[in-house]
């Protein structure tokens, strides 16, 4: 498959540390434990961040002070010609499956990502770079909403029932219940 990268360039606020650097089911980092599974399904994987977080070769640097989505996915897709795969680095029960459903579908739309009965999951899917002036755009006028760059761009979310695929990492009482898990 394409090329993947992983956020993980939040601020996690809500965690109140790094969880890009918590350790995670028997990796080093959860940064880790993404790469060695997103590496067995992708060519190429690329970690985004405002820094080097980890010694790893792929690295996109975010480089707006503010914590918002939308400028990561500026510098990302400032990198690619054709469409790739963006996740979130907690999104920690995503599999293949779910990533195939998506990218027969990603010819025919500039994003598309995964939604359940509660979500639709704005930063997980392929998107194309050819969104890059609806992003600047949106950059230009304040406008730092994924769920709005969806609104203006060829979009199409696909429902999924497991729901618990598209679990991540909050909250420290998450990361306590599912760090072991996997």
């Amino acid at each position: 498959m394409q090329d993947c990268v992983i956020l993980c360039g939040g601020a996690s606020k809500r965690m109140k540390t790094d969880k890009a650097l918590l350790n995670f089911n028997g990796h080093e980092t959860l940064i880790e434990y993404q790469l060695d599974k997103f590496n067995k399904i992708f060519k190429n994987v690329y970690l985004s961040a405002k820094y080097k977080k980890i010694n790893y070769k792929n690295f996109i640097l975010d480089t707006s002070e503010i914590y918002s989505p939308i400028f990561a996915l500026r510098d990302i897709l400032n990198h690619f010609k054709t469409q790739i795969f963006i996740v979130c680095v907690d999104y920690i029960f995503l599999d293949k499956d779910i990533i195939k459903r998506l990218f027969y579908k990603k010819d025919k739309f500039d994003m598309v990502v995964p939604r359940d009965d509660d979500f639709v999951h704005y930063l997980c899917g392929f998107f194309n770079p050819l969104i890059l002036d609806k992003i600047e755009e949106m950059i230009q006028n304040k406008n730092y909403k994924i769920s709005n760059l969806a609104k203006g761009v060829k979009f199409k979310s696909i429902y999924f029932k497991e729901k618990q695929k598209f679990i991540n990492l909050n909250y420290k009482s998450e990361y306590e219940k599912y760090k072991d898990l996997i």
